[in-house]
Order: C-alpha cells, then structure tokens, then sequence
C-alpha cells in the first residue's frame, strides 16, 4: 500500500466518535479481496492499528478499534463479534474525554 496511512478526512472519521464520548469503534468492511475500493478493507485494518497505538500510547488502551470483515456467514456472525467487543469494551476504563456525555447515538460517515 502505497502513500499515506491518512488524510484529515480519514483521521476525523477515526476519531470523531471518540471525540464526543464513544468508549469504541468497530468498522465493518467488505469481505477480504471484494472491496470496491481494491485495498480499502486492507486501509481501514492498518488505520485502526495505527490509531489504537496512539489510544494506547495516550493511556486510553489500544483495543478501542477493532475492524470486522463480513464474511459469507453474512449479519449472524457480524453481530456475535459487536456484541463480544461491546462487551470487551465495557471491561474498560470509560473514555475520559469527554466528560459526562449520554450520546449514545451512532456515527456513520
């Protein structure tokens, strides 16, 4: 993968939801070898890694991203992972950088 890891574009959409008080991220990207975009499911896995080694170096943790391929056992086995990162993620520290913030809603880009 040639190029940057990251633009300003990709870099709000990585962090933005923990911005305003998200504890995670999971992306979901296409199955490995169909995306669309040729690599874009390769990027989003080294964008994540990169970012959660800054959370981690910022003591936030660095398993606040995790990037979920589908697979052709389709939704079934996209929703088991959220649920076992949700559940991985509320064993943590609650982010801390935004203080008492209830949103719960979901950022989609």
């Amino acid at each position: 993968m040639g190029g940057t890891l990251f633009n300003s574009r990709n870099w709000y959409t990585f962090t933005f939801p923990l911005t305003t008080g998200a504890d995670g991220i999971v992306l979901i990207t296409c199955p490995k070898n169909e995306c669309h975009y040729l690599e874009g499911n390769l990027r989003a896995h080294k964008r994540a890694e990169y970012v959660n080694s800054i959370l981690e170096e910022i003591g936030m943790g660095n398993k606040r991203i995790t990037v979920l391929n589908m697979s052709e056992n389709g939704m079934g086995d996209i929703i088991a992972k959220v649920k076992e990162f949700r559940n991985m993620i509320k064993s943590m520290a609650s982010n801390s950088a935004v203080s008492n913030n209830t949103n719960t809603s979901v950022y989609s880009s």
